[in-house]
């Protein structure tokens, strides 16, 4: 189960990292 739970804070660092389509709507990227 943990290397689950590490694999789901993985994809939401690459979330916050990575701007995606409702990302970029909701607010701007970083810079």
């Amino acid at each position: 189960m943990d290397y689950l739970k590490k694999g789901q804070r993985h994809a939401l660092r690459l979330e916050m990292l990575l701007p995606t389509k409702t990302n970029i709507l909701n607010e701007p990227g970083p810079g």
